[in-house]
């Protein structure tokens, strides 16, 4: 997964999070979550958990290093091997839910491995919202 994919998520989440703001009545859309749970395993969490001032701000930080050639932050390194690691757990279905928590305490692992960090320190990362 590149920055622009990663980027794509962030707007994605940003819209829905906006629309769901805007009509909190409304009916959830569905193949919209499907979409983006099938491309960013563990993004439906992010929609939900993630405070919206954040959300703005990792899209505009992808902003900077797409256009401006802003060193790519850790997070985002981290969020990117993140999706990759359950993508990959899930055999490309990231709607499943079998073994969903196991699969993340091991793509944490894997990623913190990856990047030489100490789980915590990964946790807070992939995250934040439990910080």
């Amino acid at each position: 997964m590149d920055v622009a994919s990663l980027h794509e998520k962030y707007v994605t989440l940003e819209a829905l999070r906006v629309a769901r703001r805007d009509a909190p009545t409304g009916e959830p859309p569905l193949a919209a979550l499907r979409e983006l749970a099938r491309r960013f395993p563990g993004a439906l969490r992010e929609l939900e958990r993630m405070p919206f001032a954040l959300l703005v701000a990792r899209r505009e930080s992808l902003v900077g290093v797409l256009t401006r050639g802003e060193e790519e932050p850790l997070w985002s390194t981290a969020q990117r091997r993140y999706h990759a690691e359950l993508r990959a757990a899930l055999g490309g279905a990231g709607g499943a839910t079998r073994g969903k928590e196991r699969l993340t305490v091991w793509a944490t692992h894997r990623v913190a491995t990856a990047l030489d960090l100490d789980i915590a320190s990964c946790r807070a990362l992939l995250f934040p919202w439990l910080a």
